[in-house]
């Protein structure tokens, strides 16, 4: 690994600290090295806050001029909720600029680096796959004003999901939960759907070691029959019911009196217009969903290629004895169009990664 690639992974690792918590900007982080030697740091800590250039620049003076920016988006050059990045790279005035991912937002694309080309400072395009990975969701939102939705569901070992009667069961272990933390973490958003809510009253929020952070979260309702009582009102940063046109307009009040936010979508003969949801979730700003719904859900999705990336998590220990099925991952439609692109085992569970073809 060159220099060029350990600093821009370096600016990665420092934008994957604020992933999930910027929307509707993106997680970016910054690293100035000169002579070899860090002169500082910086990410985006959110929407209206510093851009991470600037924060990695604030405390550096005169010995900036000549260092290298390594940044792992390209560097904005128009006035938003801050001032461009561009003119404060021009000030300093750095001798290099290495960024590692075109920003898709056509006010931007490609015009940061030709500015600081022609402002006399280096200006390198390095792309890189961990990079490239890192802003998929963003580049999906920025390109389809959706929202990128990945879909996750666990199975027992004899391809189950839950009891007879609908009750949760525990089926994946330590490992597989920590992965579903650390993805709820780098999603904007949580969706999940009423029959899920009140089978489980999950708390949907993020646990890492001591840690306990809330993220707001989506449930689709199509008659807002939501109880405030559930735990999920003291464990979410808000929350959001996706209903139906037909539903009872003094309930709705009702609800948005209790602070409860209701979004509205067309309504089919079996239900919610779902391919709807991503374009209400995008028009919130947020880049990425992770989903967490029941089977017969989660095959509508992934039916009508809703979500654009999913994970299976299966046990290789958990029989469920008279349970509720998935699907036959081996004769079902519901995964036709996805094409699994990687297998990891997690302790007692298997992890299948899918993306749509």
């Amino acid at each position: 690994m060159n220099e060029d690639h350990k600093f821009l992974l370096e600016a990665l690792d420092l934008a994957a600290q604020r992933k999930g918590y910027t929307s509707p900007n993106p997680a970016v982080g910054a690293i100035i090295i000169k002579e070899g030697r860090v002169l500082g740091r910086g990410f985006h800590f959110g929407t209206g806050s510093p851009h991470a250039e600037v924060e990695a620049l604030k405390n550096l003076g005169i010995e900036a001029a000549g260092a290298t920016l390594y940044v792992t988006l390209e560097p904005c050059c128009h006035f938003g909720k801050t001032p461009p990045c561009t003119d404060l790279l021009k000030s300093k005035p750095l001798g290099r600029v290495v960024y590692g991912f075109v920003d898709p937002n056509p006010i931007v694309s490609g015009k940061g680096g030709e500015i600081l080309n022609q402002a006399g400072i280096k200006t390198d395009y390095l792309p890189l796959k961990e990079i490239q990975d890192f802003y998929k969701s963003y580049a999906w939102w920025t390109g389809h004003q959706k929202t990128w939705l990945t879909g996750k569901l666990a199975l027992s070992q004899d391809e189950k999901v839950c009891s007879a009667d609908g009750s949760p069961v525990k089926i994946t272990g330590e490992l597989a939960d920590r992965f579903t933390h650390f993805r709820r973490a780098q999603a904007d958003v949580i969706v999940t759907s009423i029959s899920t809510l009140m089978a489980d009253d999950p708390r949907l929020n993020v646990r890492s070691g001591s840690s306990v952070i809330k993220k707001p979260v989506w449930i689709l309702d199509q008659r807002l029959s939501f109880s405030p009582e559930c735990q999920l009102m003291d464990t979410a940063q808000s929350v959001t019911l996706v209903h139906g046109n037909s539903a009872s307009e003094e309930r709705r009040q009702n609800l948005l009196a209790r602070g409860i936010d209701c979004v509205a979508v067309s309504e089919l003969d079996d239900g919610l217009c779902l391919s709807e949801l991503a374009l209400r979730l995008g028009e919130r700003g947020y880049h990425e969903a992770w989903c967490e719904f029941g089977p017969r859900l989660f095959s509508a999705f992934a039916k009508n290629k809703l979500f654009q990336e999913i994970f299976l998590y299966h046990s290789t220990q958990v029989k469920i004895a008279n349970g509720r099925e998935a699907f036959n991952r081996e004769t079902s439609p519901v995964l036709e169009a996805y094409k699994k692109v990687s297998e990891e085992k997690l302790g007692c569970d298997i992890k299948e990664s899918w993306n749509l073809k």
